[in-house]
């Protein structure tokens, strides 16, 4: 038996007129059940959700995460009264901060006397081989000075000669002190710090957030503002629940602004209430299917798929605002039955709309072969909330109708306006050249555009200015190093102090050249105890020789200053080299992993920021070179850096944006042919779409703007959008007949202008987000919407 889709859609179309409640309920409770089971839907901000899962990078960076214990840190900036007011508030809050799960330790004070007593072996030759003839000579002086039996003619002057000799000696024994200080604060008085260093995996937002709320909650038990002190946060996991809150917040007015100008549009435009309460229901039953299904096959939403509850509005309303208008152009007919009127609104909009659906969700599934699951995920989600709001639109919106509307038909008909007139008539040729003319402009300057269009991500810019990061930037210039190093894991003390020096060498070499990145600050675990053991040695047994001579025992009792100072110099010649092991547990625990066996840790950070898309790529190639020259040298390491996910976020985008413009192009040429199956039709078409596309590049570069990370995706979209309206004006052109241009674009022009204003609604509803990427990709979907629908109903008729 012949199947035949056209008698199947009519006999679909009774069965709802017939038992539209049959129909309701089944959707009302399938509805519910999906939306139970998307609500366990989580929001993942970072953008290592936007990465491939199992990547050898992602997998090379939790694995020394997992070793490390990670690197990112929490500051507890503590401000107002007078230091010590400050560190005891530090101190009274720190024993409960580190009984909170996935805290490693908790830092208020360190304890440099360790390194001041053994300064010596800390500097480096050169500074030791300066110091002894320094010194000999201040001794020299002081022997003289101490010596009862000399003529002390000028004794003011002698004293002023011994402090320009001991300052001299001073000055040259600061160089070689490690440059640690005791208490945690910035350098000009206003702060203390309380360094809370987490466990957790900073893409777990459910953990990272749950942990910043329980420090808060001990630091706010703490009554801070009763000893007249306040607190303020920093550092990357501060930054980073801001920005998830923001998010998320962002997300929320999306929605609300969606649904609240998709309705006050609908209803304006049609000038019936009812209108929107049908169409917005069976659109909200698809997207609740949607997340459902994204919930089992993606698990959460991340930065850019997080939009597409607005998005999906946006799109998803196109459905029923064709069928409204279908059906109110239908009921206008004056001899037609109830029954007529509902079979024809749903048989002549479902073929267009299927292939409006398929056009656009065959565009989102090519997404889907990115790696960047920016573009993948959102392609996956996308596509199939095209493909079930077109469901539920069709299985929901009829019975509706039929339960509601079904008596007013009599009522539409009889208020039908006359348009018979518009039949028949045809736009002159003259209005089709200047119009084509007029548009040609902007479309030329799309082939410019799309030349010379820049692609750039400022991934701190594209953040947006928030007060976590403002003042996370402020605590990172006093502590002297950012919060996000370069680590290299090496496998001995003796690899570390390799690779430290390797990357010393680089920065010397750094600072000679014009390059974009430069090595900066390196730590290493080999900088807390002594090098060239041997030839330290030498030098502090000479100078030992020279403080503790006989001739200065006189000098070293006497309660002066240069007396303190050189019981100092023999305290600290007594000294002599240790291990790792034993320094203090409060530095050495930054220098090691927290795995067996022990790996050593060198932190090396760039001598700028590196947010821009191409520093921070410049710089992954930097650190890469110098670890391939390390392998060749037989120095076995692991090396990871956090910030290279925006390295790697930026590559994958510039791989995966123009194969999918490609791929998505061509299935939309396909969907097209197969849908008309005329070489004439399938080339208008395109040709519309082409110069549409054009209108939208040549608009967007003349306004001066650039192409980014969020924004790329729209391009691909507004190929699967921009040919919808297209699609339904030629269809409905086909079935009205020559002479009916204008009669088309009236009615489903209507339609087009109705449906083009709510997606872009739905799009451009992340413009009132607090992240710049999210909002220039509202602002490219305005114009990108826009442009299309000019091309569909003034270019095309």
């Amino acid at each position: 038996m012949h199947f035949n889709p056209e008698n199947a859609i009519r006999r679909l179309a009774r069965a709802q007129m017939a038992h539209p409640l049959r129909f309701l309920a089944c959707a009302a409770i399938l509805t519910a059940l999906a939306g139970v089971y998307a609500a366990g839907l989580k929001f993942d901000s970072s953008y290592e959700a936007l990465l491939p899962v199992g990547a050898p990078e992602v997998k090379n960076l939790d694995d020394i995460r997992a070793r490390t214990g990670g690197v990112r840190q929490l500051v507890i900036a503590i401000g107002g009264g007078d230091e010590q007011k400050r560190l005891r508030f530090g101190r009274r809050i720190a024993p409960a901060l580190k009984k909170i799960d996935n805290v490693r330790f908790v830092d208020v004070e360190l304890p440099t006397a360790f390194f001041a007593d053994r300064a010596l072996w800390m500097a480096d030759i050169g500074t030791l081989d300066r110091l002894i003839p320094a010194l000999e000579d201040a001794m020299r002086i002081a022997r003289e000075q101490a010596n009862p039996l000399a003529l002390h003619l000028d004794e003011e002057a002698e004293k002023k000669q011994l402090a320009a000799a001991w300052k001299k000696v001073e000055a040259i024994a600061e160089e070689g002190k490690p440059g640690m200080a005791a208490t945690l604060g910035t350098r000009d008085g206003r702060w203390n710090f309380v360094i809370v260093v987490p466990s957790i995996k900073f893409s777990d937002m459910g953990k990272g957030q749950a942990l910043v709320n329980r420090v808060k909650s001990v630091v706010e038990r703490a009554n801070p503002a009763a000893a007249g002190l306040r607190v303020k946060y920093a550092g990357a996991l501060e930054i980073l629940m801001e920005q998830h809150r923001v998010m998320s917040m962002d997300m929320v007015k999306a929605t609300i602004i969606s649904i609240l100008f998709g309705v006050l549009i609908v209803a304006g435009v049609t000038r019936r209430i009812h209108a929107p309460f049908y169409i917005a229901t069976s659109l909200l039953i698809g997207i609740v299917w949607t997340f459902a299904v994204a919930r089992l096959l993606v698990g959460h939403v991340n930065i850019i798929t997080g939009f597409l509850v607005s998005v999906l509005i946006g799109l998803g309303i196109d459905f029923g605002i064709h069928l409204y208008m279908r059906f109110v152009q239908e009921a206008r007919a004056k001899d037609a039955s109830p029954e007529d009127v509902f079979v024809a609104f749903i048989t002549g909009t479902i073929t267009p709309a299927m292939t409006a659906a398929a056009t656009t969700a065959a565009v989102f599934f090519t997404f889907t072969i990115a790696d960047f699951r920016g573009f993948s995920e959102f392609g996956l989600i996308a596509g199939i909330g095209v493909i079930f709001t077109l469901i539920s639109t069709f299985l929901v919106f009829p019975p509706l109708i039929a339960l509601f509307e079904q008596r007013r038909i009599a009522d539409i008909a009889r208020r039908a306006p006359d348009d018979k007139a518009l039949r028949g008539r045809r736009i002159p040729l003259s209005a089709s050249i200047a119009i084509i003319a007029a548009l040609s402009i902007p479309a030329v300057c799309g082939i410019f555009g799309a030349i010379h269009m820049p692609f750039r991500n400022d991934f701190r810019q594209l953040r947006g200015y928030s007060d976590a990061t403002a003042f996370s930037d402020y605590v990172d210039r006093h502590l002297g190093a950012g919060f996000n190093p370069a680590v290299f894991v090496a496998d001995s003390i003796d690899d570390a102090r390799r690779i430290g020096s390797r990357l010393r060498k680089a920065h010397e070499k750094d600072a000679t050249r014009d390059i974009p990145v430069r090595v900066g600050r390196v730590l290493a675990a080999s900088d807390l105890v002594p090098a060239d053991v041997d030839a330290h040695r030498q030098r502090i047994e000479k100078i030992a020789q020279i403080v503790n001579a006989p001739s200065l025992n006189r000098a070293a009792e006497q309660e002066t200053p240069q007396g303190e100072k050189l019981r100092n110099a023999r305290k600290m010649v007594t000294t002599g080299p240790w291990t790792l092991d034993e320094v203090p547990v409060e530095f050495r625990r930054r220098f090691q992993t927290i795995d067996q066996p022990v790996g050593y840790l060198v932190y090396a950070w760039s001598a700028g920021p590196h947010d821009a898309d191409y520093l921070a790529a410049a710089w992954e190639d930097r650190l890469k070179g110098i670890s391939r020259s390390l392998r060749a040298d037989g120095v076995s390491h692991a090396m990871a850096d956090e910030t290279h996910i925006l390295s790697w976020v930026y590559r994958l985008v510039r791989k995966d944006a123009l194969p999918l413009l490609l791929i998505s192009a061509l299935s939309v040429i396909g969907l097209v042919a197969l849908d008309f199956r005329n070489l004439r039709d399938t080339v208008l078409l395109v040709l519309t779409l082409a110069c549409g596309m054009l209108l939208f590049i040549g608009t967007a570069w003349l306004l001066g703007l650039e192409i980014n990370m969020f924004s790329m995706i729209i391009f691909p979209s507004v190929i699967g959008i921009g040919i919808d309206n297209a699609v339904h004006i030629l269809h409905r052109y086909h079935r009205e007949g020559p002479g009916s241009v204008l009669f088309v674009v009236q009615n489903t022009g209507q339609a087009a202008l109705l449906a083009s204003t709510t997606t872009l609604v739905g799009f451009g509803a992340a413009i009132v987000a607090h992240n710049l990427g999210l909002r220039s990709m509202g602002i490219m979907a305005i114009i990108g919407i826009s442009a299309t629908f000019v091309a569909a109903v003034v270019l095309m008729p």
